[in-house]
């Protein structure tokens, strides 16, 4: 690189930087990994000679990204993440790196000083510059709207994210001067960015001063939630430099929801994580890491919504910021009573199906304004079965669902994995017409085998649940099948009602019966209900038996000569029923109550 000034402006010319071919995830539209930024390629040479120093951020910017769309609106973690990993950067990348993080000197530049004292904001109305702010000042206060529209949010933010959340102010020197915000054209895309103002510091101990840069051309809203986004990220730069890229970033985006209330800005990123739960919670992934927010979510409204646990896994950080994140985690978790880090993914991956229509108000606090939960696979036909051998990330829980079709008997799932030790396998069972869905955890044998069935007639919609615990290692190797067995739980032979002087009596039995725990008797004086429970207590049953059963039922406590309809529910281990056709029968005139 050669640097020369030039009637007040600083030129520079990047000769030699190599384009890097930047690797997107299989599957993904416009996604970055962390690793892809430091593969060595053979590329064309990019000549780097912006006319001003600010105009060439957007341009360096874009040289970084090699021409691609940034995934995400913040470009903070790309920044942070070749600044932690400076010696697997070429010279070339380094010095456009060092520019990137330079404080821009910005022409003709206004400096507006918030009512706080806490920021300067720094613009520049010149119409030469492509830079410009839009002049507009309605309430005539000398400074433009935008300028006032990022110190409102400025305020608003810190108040937040500092002064009711605990977080650091954000810190520009350890003198306590101004932090300073710049207020730039980045191009399409990119809101904006928060960079340490030098390398990471020598001790966790050490604070790391930095500064941030927005973009001019958003609109009201969407700059309330950059500027909430990037005083997150100053924040917990004053705590850590440290933190892994997927950790800070998720921890970002938490942080702006509790400013502005709305997670719809990040609505694309949260899909992409929920449809893509089978990817490690430390992710590589840009976008995955914006997702990442929902784990923070998670962390913070299984409690009180603060989210304390969260703050105390940055303060640990800022104290021992040398230390593996996972590591640090699930200390706090255990200490703070919460349990590990493997029992709170677990939960984790439960909560995830709660999200957009399936929100039942007991999960997520905006659960509601998230998007829905995507499967890897929906089977809405039988016998289904995994798409040859699937797999799932340490720390990371594949979705597969199973459509009720009102099919009469039970789905029986079978389920193989490679590796039994390192998986957990759960099914959510929601019944139709029913507010609360049923857990099964399923246990599995030495060998990586379980199975277990469904009564199927009367469900909504089945999840298989398949859950990496760890925290490193090889993906979990896994096959699973799905079958509807017309006689499970059971085979009916034969139902009968007989009315006698001492009321009603009910005869069934079971050609075979299997996982029944034991019966109910209904009653309804309607062929089409409502049919109210008789028997007070759950009828017993033998052991799973296919051969053929008796039961013998007296219904005591009928009105003489009434008709009445019934039928004969079984109840499995898991808790869900599976009931009989409808019988009718009239009660015998000496009958009564």
């Amino acid at each position: 690189m050669s640097m020369k000034r030039a009637g007040g402006l600083v030129v520079l010319t990047f000769l030699g930087f190599l384009l890097p071919a930047w690797g997107v995830e299989a599957g993904s539209e416009a996604d970055l990994l962390f690793s892809d930024l430091y593969r060595d390629s053979a590329g064309p040479v990019a000549l780097f000679s912006p006319p001003r120093k600010p105009d060439g951020v957007a341009r360096a910017l874009e040289i970084l990204l090699a021409g691609r769309t940034l995934p995400i609106p913040c470009a903070s973690p790309i920044l942070q993440d070749l600044r932690r990993h400076r010696e697997l950067l070429g010279d070339s990348a380094r010095e456009i790196l060092r520019f990137m993080s330079l404080r821009p000197a910005i022409e003709q530049d206004g400096v507006r000083s918030t009512r706080d004292g806490r920021f300067s904001i720094h613009y520049t109305l010149d119409p030469l510059s492509s830079n410009a702010l839009p002049a507009a000042d309605r309430d005539f206060n000398g400074v433009p709207d935008v300028v006032d529209q990022v110190e409102s949010a400025l305020e608003r933010s810190l108040e937040k994210i500092s002064e009711r959340l605990g977080y650091p102010a954000p810190s520009s020197d350890n003198r306590g001067q101004r932090y300073d915000v710049y207020l730039l054209n980045l191009g399409g895309g990119r809101q904006g960015f928060t960079v340490s103002d030098r390398d990471t510091p020598s001790t966790p101990r050490e604070d790391s001063f930095s500064h941030m840069v927005l973009d001019t051309r958003m609109d009201a809203d969407a700059l309330a939630s950059a500027v909430a986004h990037q005083v997150a990220h100053a924040s917990l730069l004053g705590l850590s430099a440290r933190a892994p890229s997927w950790w800070e970033e998720a921890t970002a985006g938490w942080l702006e929801i509790q400013v502005t209330g709305n997670p719809s800005p990040h609505r694309e990123a949260l899909a992409r994580r929920l449809e893509h739960l089978g990817s490690s919670l430390a992710t590589d992934s840009l976008a995955l890491s914006l997702g990442n927010s929902l784990w923070a979510s998670f962390l913070a409204d299984r409690r009180d919504g603060r989210g304390e646990e969260i703050r105390q896994i940055w303060l640990e950080t800022s104290l021992r910021g040398g230390e593996p994140l996972l590591a640090l985690m699930d200390e706090v978790l255990r200490r703070t009573d919460h349990g590990t880090l493997a029992e709170a993914f677990r939960d984790f991956s439960r909560w995830s199906l709660f999200t957009g229509p399936r929100d039942d108000g007991d999960h997520f606090r905006l659960g509601a304004l998230f998007p829905p939960l995507t499967p890897r696979v929906t089977h809405t036909g039988f016998p289904s079965e995994s798409a040859g051998t699937e797999s799932v990330d340490p720390l990371g829980a594949a979705v597969f669902r199973f459509a009720g079709d009102g099919s009469r008997g039970g789905l029986k799932i079978r389920f193989d994995a490679e590796t039994p030790a390192a998986v957990e396998v759960d099914l959510v069972i929601q019944p139709a017409g029913e507010p609360r869905p049923h857990l099964v955890e399923l246990e599995l044998d030495d060998r990586g085998h379980g199975e277990a069935g469904i009564p199927w007639r009367g469900i909504r919609e089945a999840f298989l649940i398949v859950r990496n615990p760890g925290w490193e290692g090889a993906p979990v190797r896994f096959h699973y099948s799905g079958q509807i067995d017309p006689r499970y739980p059971f085979d009916l032979a034969s139902f009968g009602a007989l009315p006698s002087t001492g009321g009603i009596t009910l005869q069934w039995a079971t050609a075979s019966e299997v996982d029944v725990l034991g019966w109910n008797v209904y009653r309804s004086t309607e062929p089409g209900g409502p049919f109210l429970r008789v028997n007070p207590l759950l009828l017993p049953t033998g052991s799973d038996s296919l051969e053929e059963t008796d039961y013998l039922y007296l219904d005591s406590s009928v009105q003489s000569g009434r008709r009445y309809y019934y039928l004969v529910e079984a109840v499995t281990l898991m808790g869900l029923p599976e009931r009989s056709l409808v019988l009718s029968t009239r009660a015998s005139e000496g009958s009564h109550r």
